[in-house]
């Protein structure tokens, strides 16, 4: 990256770190703190700075340490006095009366069993107004997400905290499952809708004796025929060839001797 890149880097960095997160689906911290790897799918769903990865953007803050942010932990922010006043501010709002988050595959059971709530890693909830844009935002962390229908409007009547961040975006930090409908839980293997293969090396066929053996071809099956030819090739012997012919014993030939 040249001057003249890390210029335009910096200026788009102000604008998602110090005026407009929301219009990026950036939710910071109190202070104003945003993880870089959010920054980076980001940047990646708007189709910016592609050649960028999380690694990349850490050294472009410790390296370069361009002015007015500030990096550590994995995390970066706009000093404070650079910010748009309030912009990290989330204050109480009614929402419409149907809205939407997303989850991973995986995470279906357990969202059946206690609902949605932020984590340490995620200090707010995301939700969105529209059913596509939640889809788009769902995509940074799976290929295939779930949406999950929010009764906003119930829950809020309710007792449930709403605070907006953003044109159709809101936050909260815990919603009950009696306020969800969600996709239902598929019975199968894997929560994520894969198949799983067990790979035995024998089975046993119903009703018989036989064993199969399912090693590929091309399994070296050691025996002791090879490993004599193998001992007499090392020691310049002929390896000797095996008859049908039985050998006699040692005490027959010691006796003709005799």
């Amino acid at each position: 990256m040249d001057k003249k890149q890390r210029k335009k880097f910096n200026k788009l960095l102000f604008n998602m770190l110090a005026r407009n997160p929301a219009s990026f689906r950036l939710i910071g911290d109190e202070d104003g703190w945003i993880r870089i790897r959010d920054i980076h799918k980001a940047l990646l769903e708007e189709k910016l700075f592609p050649a960028m990865t999380p690694r990349s953007i850490e050294q472009h803050f410790m390296l370069f340490r361009p002015d007015g942010f500030e990096c550590e932990d994995g995390r970066v922010r706009a000093v404070p006095g650079i910010q748009a006043p309030g912009i990290f501010t989330y204050r109480p709002a009614s929402p419409p009366e149907m809205l939407f988050s997303v989850i991973r595959p995986r995470a279906l059971h357990h969202v059946h069993v206690e609902g949605l709530s932020s984590s340490r890693e995620r200090s707010w909830l995301v939700l969105h107004s529209s059913r596509k844009e939640a889809i788009v935002y769902g995509r940074r962390f799976h290929n295939q997400p779930l949406v999950c229908k929010i009764e906003a409007g119930k829950a809020d009547r309710n007792g449930v905290r709403f605070f907006h961040a953003g044109q159709g975006l809101f936050l909260s930090k815990k919603i009950d499952r009696q306020w969800l409908i969600l996709p239902e839980i598929k019975e199968g293997p894997d929560a994520e809708g894969r198949k799983t293969k067990s790979r035995p090396d024998k089975i046993s066929l119903e009703g018989q004796d036989k064993v199969v053996d399912l090693r590929g071809k091309g399994t070296f099956s050691p025996s002791v025929s090879s490993f004599e030819e193998l001992f007499q090739k090392n020691s310049g012997k002929r390896p000797r060839k095996r008859t049908g012919k039985k050998f006699k014993s040692v005490d027959k030939k010691r006796k003709k001797k005799r």
